[in-house]
Parts: structure tokens; sequence; C-alpha cells
């Protein structure tokens, strides 16, 4: 992560102030904790009747009308021919009504992987404008701070600067002590190619010496022994022998010799 965001800001910056004129370091400090968060949420407004159930009841109580028995009634002269009262009624009504609501639920499991970063830290340094002045001299002059601000803000939107996260940026215009005089930059070529370049050329002659080995130490030696004088008089006996005069052509192929 740091060596990748050093390179990226370096690259960067270099298309600017030229190769080998900018540094650039990256300390990182990150969080490999792997949370894991389950949550259910309810919204009570999608809320949907789920059943409904209603219970009415009606009740009603009637008294008798008989008289009363009372001390007066009981008495020889009372009077017994009267008539009844009427009895008393009471009437009561009840209503029950239950609703099941279905409530909208969500389930919700996030999980986060670690590798998070938790603050950066990161330090330019660009190097100082070279001058020749009029005695031929170089001479090492600061970047103004225009320039430099512009390269600060290009270096924090290629590493994601977060300031609310804490994370601390400093550039500086300062002389580099390995880059020449004149301004050039450090040459890590060999023999004026680049170091891709050498391995192919490298390539291609340890498979020339392969193929003269291989021409030397065994083609050499087998073409060598085919024509020698003994394998050449060997095969002209062979074919002037009568019996094998009918396998004179596969001998010509044998010996590997046209004319013999």
């Amino acid at each position: 992560m740091e060596n990748r965001l050093s390179q990226s800001v370096q690259q960067l910056l270099e298309r600017s102030v030229g190769i080998g004129n900018v540094r650039v370091e990256v300390a990182a400090e990150m969080n490999y904790d792997r949370i894991t968060e389950n949550s259910e949420i309810y919204d009570p407004d999608g809320q949907v009747v789920r059943s409904t159930q209603l219970v009415e009841e009606q009740m009603q109580d009637n008294e008798g009308g008989e008289e009363a028995v009372t001390v007066g009634n009981n008495l020889p002269d009372a009077d017994l021919g009267g008539g009844e009262e009427p009895g008393a009624s009471s009437m009561s009504n009840r209503t029950e009504e239950t609703v099941n609501y279905e409530i909208s639920r969500t389930t919700r499991t996030h999980v986060q992987e670690g590798g998070d970063i938790e603050r950066l830290s990161v330090a330019v340094m660009v190097n100082d404008t070279q001058t020749t002045n009029a005695e031929g001299e170089t001479v090492s002059e600061p970047r103004s701070q225009e320039e430099l601000d512009r390269l600060a803000a290009l270096a924090r939107s290629a590493v994601g600067f977060d300031p609310e996260r804490g994370d601390s940026f400093e550039i500086a215009s300062l002389p580099f002590a390995d880059v020449m005089p004149s301004g050039g930059v450090e040459d890590n070529r060999l023999l004026g190619m680049e170091r891709g370049q050498l391995m192919k050329i490298a390539e291609v002659l340890v498979l020339g010496v392969i193929a003269v080995l291989v021409l030397l130490l065994v083609v050499r030696p087998l073409v060598t022994r085919l024509l020698s004088p003994k394998a050449v008089a060997a095969c002209r006996e062979r074919r002037r022998s009568p019996v094998m005069a009918s396998i004179r052509p596969w001998l010509a192929r044998d010996c590997r010799i046209p004319a013999c």
C-alpha cells in the first residue's frame, strides 16, 4: 500500500518537474479488523393489516313483576287485590374488535473486511530548479510557493487525502545531492542501452553458444564418421556383393553416399 501510493505520487509529479526530481514517502496506519454487523429495521409507516377479529355481544335482563313482600301486605286489613307492579329491565351491548398488523421489517448483514486506512502521512520533497548564472556556474533556486501549492494539490488527490481522518501532508523544495549539477537524470544504462535491451541481447548470445556447441559436439562427429574413407570403402564392398544386390538401394540410403 505505502509503496504503491509513493510510486503513484512520484510518477504523477515527475511529469511536471522531471524524472528524478521528486522523492515521496508515505506512512499508512491500517486497520485489519473484520467486523460483522446484523441489524433488523422495523418501519411503522409500512404496516399492513394482517387479520381482523370483531366480537359483538348484546345482553338484556328482565326482573319479575310480582308484588314485593312487606309487613303491610301481611296485615289482616291489607289490600290484597292490588295489581302487580311492573318489573325492571336492563340491556347492555359490548363490541370488541382486534386488528393484527404486519409491520415491514428489513434484516441487514454488513460485513466490513479488514484493510481500512485509518491515517496517512505523506512527505514530498521536490528538487530546486537548476539555473546557470552569468559566470557559468549552476545555481539552485527554490521553487515558488504557487508551484508547490499546485504540486501539493495533485499529490493530495493522488493519495486520497482526508483531513477529517487526521491525515498529514508536507511538501518542500530542497536541493538534491544525488542529481547531476547540470540538472540531468542519473543514467542507469549500460553501453547506451536499457536493462531490457541488454537482457534480450544476453538471451540471443546464450542461444547462439548452445547452437555452436550442438554443431561441434554432435553434428560434426556424426558427419565425420559417415564420410570417413573406411565407411566409404565398406559401403562399396557391400554393394559389389551378389547377395546384397537386392538391397542395394537400401544400402545407398544407409551409407548416405549417392555415388558409391
